[in-house]
């Protein structure tokens, strides 16, 4: 039986060998892989630095006990057995990508060319192709030691053969990543991506502010703050929009407030908001932070990217600005409330925290990584 009619074409390769005959071969619906039964796969996730423990939560709220996590050292990936559809995955906000998983007990890559490897390899790219509409892949690229080589030209070759799509080095949306297994001993491993883009890739996104908040670290803020449908939710210093639209995401929340000083920013935010089918939902305002337009205990959760002092704002202009946003946020706060920000001038804010032990407890703080730097997110909670 054919994998997949839309992607194999004529099948004009009858001289190779046949890595497309499988016995395992479920029945193709309009492109589609028609599962009747839960399969079991091994998966691999790329995570931001910082944010493993978040991401594995998300897993087990997500999937419960469908999930079960390989333990490993590695700071920025997470290996996982899942049981069930493999769209399912697609929802995982935490995640930056996910892969399928395959394990190769080969000394070198030379061996994936061999009949069975390369029925192993070719089956798992169809898993993957078979989760969309025809024509959603344009190409495939490969990211391994030694791509460049001869072996992993007839590497390359071989799949553009058996899955009848281009490769493209730099614009691949297939996504393939070969290497030196760090679980297993002499093994090699490769890894497919599941999606075209990386699942931190935002369809909302039609306006990228330079320096926006990365839509996975604004997912893990918000897990921070123990989101319920009560939540009273008010995001001051917006931006384009990440933090809200991200909330909704996550669920229901009883009031969704965000604001921002800069007029240019507000509008760009509520083109975001529009995109995300959100608009009806968030309110938008213009104010300063230092003076904010509500009363007292008016929010629950407060959430804030806070200007870095590089590209928005400057060491000098938050010195002044943290003490007071600080200062009015605790006056709008209910007892209790979660406050959850992100700051990259690290010891300016650990200075000025102290003078606020009146008013504000320190329950976490999270060292993360996002684009070459090392910005923390801080939890507090209203005395």
């Amino acid at each position: 039986m054919q994998k997949n009619n839309f992607y194999l074409g004529e099948m004009k390769r009858q001289k190779s060998i046949n890595v497309l005959k499988d016995p395992n071969s479920k029945k193709i619906n309009g492109g589609r892989s028609n599962h009747l039964e839960k399969k079991t796969y091994t998966l691999c996730a790329d995570i931001l630095v910082g944010l493993k423990d978040i991401a594995i939560d998300e897993l087990y709220r997500k999937f419960k006990n469908r999930i079960s996590i390989i333990p490993s050292n590695d700071a920025e990936m997470l290996y996982f057995e899942y049981k069930g559809s493999l769209k399912d995955l697609l929802s995982v906000k935490t995640i930056v990508a996910i892969y399928l998983l395959n394990k190769f007990h080969i000394p070198r890559p030379k061996a994936l060319l061999g009949q069975q490897n390369r029925e192993k390899m070719i089956d798992a790219i169809y898993e993957v192709l078979n989760l969309y509409p025809k024509g959603t892949f344009d190409s495939f690229r490969i990211s391994a030691p030694g791509k460049d080589s001869s072996v992993f030209s007839r590497i390359k070759d071989a799949i553009e053969d058996d899955i009848h799509l281009p490769y493209d080095p730099n614009n691949g949306d297939l996504f393939l990543r070969i290497r030196p297994s760090i679980l297993y001993k002499d093994s090699w491993e490769v890894f497919t991506r599941i999606s075209p883009r990386p699942l931190a890739t935002r369809g909302w996104r039609v306006f990228n502010m330079k320096g926006a908040l990365n839509a996975t670290i604004a997912s893990a803020m918000l897990e921070m703050t123990k989101p319920n449908a009560n939540d009273r939710f008010l995001n001051i210093m917006c931006g384009s929009g990440t933090l809200l639209i991200e909330r909704l995401q996550r669920g229901k929340v009883q009031t969704i407030v965000g604001g921002d000083i800069n007029k240019d920013t507000l509008l760009n935010a509520k083109r975001n908001i529009s995109a995300s089918g959100f608009e009806h939902e968030i309110t938008l305002m213009r104010f300063d932070v230092c003076q904010l337009p509500f009363e007292e205990n008016s929010f629950d959760v407060i959430c804030a990217d806070l200007p870095w002092g590089q590209l928005v704002g400057s060491i000098e202009e938050n010195s002044t600005l943290y003490p007071n946003m600080l200062r009015e946020v605790a006056r709008i706060a209910t007892y209790k409330a979660r406050f959850v920000l992100i700051t990259h001038n690290v010891q300016l804010f650990e200075n000025i925290l102290p003078s606020f032990v009146d008013s504000w407890t320190l329950v976490e703080c999270l060292k993360v990584y996002q684009g070459g730097l090392h910005p923390r997110i801080y939890s507090l909670e209203r005395k």
